[in-house]
């Protein structure tokens, strides 16, 4: 059976399915302007495959309407039910082709991202004071992530689930020294970078006699810091509050009838204990 040719198309006709083509490659286009521009929202939202299943059929059906004027459309059936045998035209066999070359010209939604992040020092983004260390996680999914920061103060996340661009994500690091300033980082672009800070670690010491015995009131202070001192316990303890990277720091100790120390210590080794002699 072979179906009869359509009717020729008034002008009148032609000039509304060319508008209606016409809307429909503009909707195309400016979903494709929202695929370029807004890649990692798209991502985030799972809406990149509907996205582009949705200009795919825009853009053949607008190539078959605008055509559909100037070809004929026809098909013709012949053959059982295991025999069927079709003939297509004009716009139908354009709109194929176009859907079809399209889906391969259309970029596939991503679904994984690397990304990464440089930590720098607090006070200058030119410095990145971590290097070759381990110690830094990425909470994904609400499992962590773990990298190494490389040689350029580099931590590289790979093959992350593309939902995740755009999005803020728990991030924390484990180190002696430094802590970051912030612990969520927003997953934006293709790197980002966040702030390192020095922690403040405590320095604690007790003073004795030569029998063993704890001397309090006896007045400590840094040598870093002379306007500063505090006077040790009843048990002869003391405390102090420094930058754990000062490394070592000298330590001052004085009492009415014992003679002045002074010695230098660790920041983070284990606590200090000074013997006072008598003068």
């Amino acid at each position: 059976m072979t179906a009869p040719k359509p009717p020729q198309l008034s002008p009148a006709a032609k000039n509304v399915l060319n508008k209606i083509a016409a809307c429909a490659m503009l909707l195309f286009l400016l979903l494709l302007a929202v695929t370029l521009w807004q890649p990692s929202a798209l991502a985030a939202s799972n809406m990149a495959d509907m996205l582009r299943f949705a200009m795919l059929l825009l853009l053949g059906f607008a190539s078959a309407i605008l055509l559909y004027g100037w070809f004929d459309n026809y098909a013709s059936v012949n053959g059982k039910i295991y025999g069927l045998q079709v003939r297509l035209g004009g716009p139908a066999a354009l709109m194929v082709a176009v859907v079809l070359l399209a889906y391969w010209l259309i970029p596939k939604p991503a679904t994984e991202f690397s990304w990464s992040l440089y930590l720098h020092a607090e006070n200058d983004e030119g410095s990145y004071p971590l290097r070759n260390v381990n110690g830094l996680s990425l909470e994904v999914g609400g499992k962590p992530e773990a990298v190494r920061i490389d040689e350029y103060g580099r931590a590289l996340f790979e093959r992350l689930p593309a939902k995740y661009q755009a999005q803020t994500l728990p991030i924390s690091l484990r180190h002696e020294v430094y802590a970051l300033v912030q612990n969520k980082v927003t997953l934006t672009g293709e790197r980002g970078s966040l702030a390192l800070r020095v922690k403040q670690v405590p320095l604690a010491g007790t003073v004795q006699d030569e029998k063993g015995a704890p001397l309090a009131g006896v007045k400590v202070w840094l040598s870093s810091n002379t306007t500063h001192s505090v006077l040790s316990d009843s048990n002869g303890g003391f405390r102090f509050q420094v930058a754990a990277d000062s490394g070592e720091v000298g330590v001052n100790l004085q009492a009415a009838g014992y003679q002045m120390k002074q010695l230098t210590v660790p920041v983070l080794g284990k606590s200090a204990d000074f013997v006072l002699l008598r003068e």
